[in-house]
């Protein structure tokens, strides 16, 4: 290279760097704007995925909380940690469903309510037992049809059980034409 040439000055206007510039940033302005648009949008999908799932479950809880055994929850979700949770919630509702029909329905939802685990033991209290039976039911039973024995009983058990439940009290059995 030389020392002595003379240096060579190129003079332009700034408005030919200028406009391609701004037209370049407009571009990439409204670039950014559709893919901030599209990313919220996606978020949003997959948010929901992720959150009516969840949801679905908690209302499950609930109506389970309440023994108010409903539908049975969707399973299967993508979601490890849901589908886990999925699977909770119905053995849970299975469970407390599964409880519920041999234990008065109050009683279940006490111990719920109280939030202390079931445990053995002993608890003194006054309390009124009514023995109930059918005075001459062998009788009674060899002069029906079975279809009728059955209707019989089961019109007398309907009758004691909603008087038992009126006065909030517990069925413990019932056997043949007797109850307690």
């Amino acid at each position: 290279p030389r020392h002595d040439a003379p240096p060579i000055i190129v003079v332009t206007p700034d408005e030919d760097f200028e406009d391609v510039l701004q037209r370049t940033t407009r571009k990439l302005s409204w670039l950014l704007l559709a893919l901030a648009l599209v990313e919220s949008g996606l978020i949003y999908v997959m948010a929901r995925q992720i959150s009516r799932p969840i949801e679905i479950v908690s209302e499950k809880i609930e109506g389970i909380r309440s023994l108010s055994f409903g539908q049975d929850i969707p399973r299967g979700s993508r979601i490890r940690e849901i589908a886990q949770l999925q699977r909770a919630t119905a053995l849970l509702d299975n469970a407390l469903r599964s409880f519920s029909a041999f234990a008065p329905v109050g009683i279940v939802r006490d111990l719920i309510e109280s939030g202390r685990p079931l445990a053995p033991g002993v608890e003194q209290r006054f309390m009124t037992v009514l023995f109930s039976d059918v005075e001459g039911f062998t009788s009674i039973a060899e002069q029906l049809s079975p279809q009728e024995l059955s209707d019989q009983t089961s019109l007398h058990f309907e009758n004691v059980t909603s008087a038992i439940v009126e006065a909030n009290g517990t069925i413990l059995q019932f056997t043949r034409d007797s109850g307690m």
